[in-house]
């Protein structure tokens, strides 16, 4: 979505449609403190779609618990972003903490994700509501139509 939502931008600055998404994050001075956590989630987003190969340790403890030993992203996996900010001790982003080995990706990373996402989208729409508007859409929610902003609340996601 995020990317979508800048390819958007892109086109209504005219901006030439080859340029990466997140190098127009980094040039548009508004838009630069994003920069970091749309990397990080991007990074996030390329682990799961383009299924980042880890060769992994295991052992079962004495209650019969799987647990992880050691793990490793294979050579050739990942890319210039990937190795930028993961850590490979923690296996996370270095600033927002996501997971990056696949099985440990949970709702809190999804959580962390949502809530930089809405405030990227809030700026977004405060900058120009032609990029995109999030404030007046409306979604159906446990069977009400109410404005996506207030899923978002729901869920424990701070808008900024």
């Amino acid at each position: 979505m995020a990317e979508s939502i800048l390819n958007r931008m892109k086109y209504l600055e005219k901006e030439d449609a080859s340029s990466k998404a997140l190098d127009f994050v980094k040039k548009t001075e508004w838009a630069q403190p994003f920069y970091d956590s749309l990397l990080e989630i991007f990074v996030v987003r390329d682990v799961i779609a383009h299924n980042h190969i880890w060769e992994a340790a295991i052992y079962w403890d004495e209650n019969f618990d799987m647990k992880l030993d050691e793990a490793h992203i294979i050579e050739g996996y990942g890319d210039r972003k990937f190795r930028e900010v993961a850590n490979h001790y923690t296996r996370q982003t270095t600033k927002l903490h996501l997971n990056l080995f696949p099985t440990r990706i949970n709702w809190d990373d999804f959580l962390i994700v949502f809530k930089e996402l809405m405030g990227f989208l809030v700026a977004v729409e405060k900058q120009n509501a032609n990029y995109f508007r999030i404030s007046n859409e409306f979604v159906q929610f446990k069977g009400n139509i109410v404005k996506f902003t207030e899923v978002a609340k729901s869920l424990s996601v701070s808008l900024k």
